[in-house]
């Protein structure tokens, strides 16, 4: 039988031994209430960096002004990328439904902003192209006999800029088309007022299709141009 002071001893124990447990599932669920804000903000400064690109104008392509605007736009999707990627590394330690929509969110955000930032590079360089060929065609009297050369290289390169700029913004448009699904998704884990709404990205669509819609009027005209 134990004596007294051995009692003691195991009563201190135990009572050691309880705590630990419990500060250890303490502890736990303070972590998962972390590890859930940290989603909630990734979430959200998705939503603040959707909001900055849907619900402004694409800006004038061809300015100076324009490449540092793509950084901007690089550095959002860069942002946004990278805490996608940290979702996915502590995907473990949250509900499956938690991360689940918001893996939906950023995968949707980050893809928009990818797009956009490429459309609006190819719309800018589409549109230098198109006018340092107008230029170069207003020269052939001025030049040599390379002018013909010249010409066709430059409307290669105008056509593939143009093709790269019609193939993102497209695929933008898709993407938006789908966005109040992801933000759907998204809304049980968060206020989601504060993330753009259906009508922007619906807005947002229908601009960019517009652009495209400009644009291809401008090529148009430059290719009803004779060729000699």
């Amino acid at each position: 039988m134990l004596n007294r002071r051995q009692k003691i001893i195991a009563l201190a124990a135990a009572a050691v031994l309880i705590v630990l447990l419990a500060s250890g599932g303490l502890y736990r669920v303070h972590q998962k209430r972390v590890q859930h804000a940290t989603v909630t903000a990734w979430v959200l400064e998705a939503g603040a960096h959707l909001r900055a690109v849907l619900g402004a104008e694409a800006g004038k392509p061809g300015t100076a002004a324009e490449p540092a605007a793509l950084k901007v736009l690089d550095a959002r999707y860069e942002t946004v990328a990278e805490h996608h990627a940290a979702l996915r590394a502590q995907s473990g330690a949250l509900p499956r439904d938690t991360v689940d929509a918001a893996d939906h969110y950023l995968i949707g955000a980050r893809e928009i902003l990818r797009l956009y930032a490429a459309s609006r590079r190819h719309r800018h360089f589409t549109t230098v192209g198109l006018r340092e060929l107008w230029e170069h065609m207003g020269s052939r009297y001025a030049l040599g006999p390379g002018w013909t050369t010249e010409a066709v290289r430059r409307k290669d390169l105008l056509e593939r800029e143009y093709f790269h700029y019609r193939n993102t913004t497209e695929a933008m448009a898709r993407l938006l088309d789908g966005y109040a699904e992801d933000r759907a998704r998204v809304a049980p884990l968060l206020d989601a007022s504060s993330l753009p709404d259906e009508s922007m990205a619906r807005a947002a669509r229908t601009r960019s299709l517009e652009e495209i819609k400009k644009l291809t009027l401008e090529m148009d005209r430059l290719r009803k141009l004779p060729r000699s």
